[in-house]
């Protein structure tokens, strides 16, 4: 059965990360169209390709921008973002209800369509760093392969980046031209992504 996708009217936001809690604060960029959540499994160690870690990503799209980070990031700005005071903020430290689980991802990746360029919003602890490089143009080779995916007839597509070949399965269905990390560029949103060694792979869940 098909998964319907969450049409959302939120707004995408990128953290503004500051060093005081009573300080984070976030930018609004534009309306969010469409979410997508992603399971990702990776390898963590070359020498242990069984042990396969997962975690849910999240793309939001708007008109222009999208935005990829982790869902359990996304929570927990979003928690943060209610704190105003030393009481809420105590309670949220010494109560896990009512924080996120935590994630290994702090990264966040706009990608500005209108400006042809991409931002990266990354943590190495305890410092916060921001960069820009040019939006890849991905070189796609579609292939006539189609299989069907959460209810979604995907066609296959290759292309080469970062040194690895990966495997994309888009559909046209979701007339969206993008994707998981920094992958773009097809006629219709990517619903599942790996590189032939499966090292990384992207699967949407709804």
């Amino acid at each position: 059965m098909k998964r319907l996708m969450s049409i959302m009217m939120v707004l995408l936001s990128v953290s503004l990360c500051a060093q005081s809690v009573f300080e984070f604060k976030t930018k609004e960029i534009e309306p969010v169209t469409l979410m997508a959540t992603y399971s990702m499994r990776y390898t963590e160690d070359s020498l242990n390709t069984d042990f396969l870690p997962q975690e849910d990503m999240l793309l939001l799209i708007g008109k222009n921008t999208s935005c990829f980070m982790s869902y359990n990031y996304y929570l927990f700005v979003n928690s943060l973002k209610k704190i105003t005071t030393d009481i809420a903020y105590k309670e949220w430290l010494m109560n896990p209800d009512l924080r996120p689980p935590v994630t290994r991802f702090t990264y966040r990746i706009i990608k500005a369509n209108d400006q042809g360029k991409i931002t990266f919003y990354g943590r190495v602890m305890p410092d916060f760093f921001t960069y820009d490089e040019p939006r890849e143009i991905f070189k796609w080779t579609l292939c006539s392969d189609t299989i069907s995916i959460n209810g979604y007839l995907c066609q296959k597509a290759k292309t080469k980046f970062g040194g690895r070949t990966w495997i994309a399965w888009f559909s046209t269905a979701l007339p969206y031209p993008d994707g998981p990390y920094k992958f773009s560029g097809l006629p219709g949103l990517i619903v599942k992504l790996n590189d032939t060694q499966n090292h990384y792979t992207f699967e949407m869940l709804s």
